[in-house]
């Protein structure tokens, strides 16, 4: 990894921390939550390493056939794996 790829993976991640913080010491909170935070960094951590497109991520998408994932990713057309 690059200097500059670390930085903005620095950059990130502490925008995330940040974000898990702020909703974490407010006290009224469920898991999904943090959804919005995770989706942010899904997205932009996708954007440090790639060129082309960023990936896309819907949270919380229809149910599948082995479940209801939390997360459905997609890069340049293709689904990665949904997260649970």
């Amino acid at each position: 990894m690059t200097t500059p790829e670390k930085a903005k993976v620095r950059k990130v991640l502490t925008a995330y921390l940040k974000e898990l913080h702020e909703i974490y010491t407010g006290g009224n909170f469920r898991e999904e939550s943090f959804y919005p935070a995770l989706k942010a960094l899904f997205e932009e951590y996708s954007q440090v390493f790639s060129e082309q497109e960023a990936a896309k991520v819907l949270v919380l998408p229809k149910r599948t056939e082995v479940g209801i994932p939390d997360f459905l990713i997609r890069k340049e057309g293709e689904i990665g794996i949904p997260y649970r």
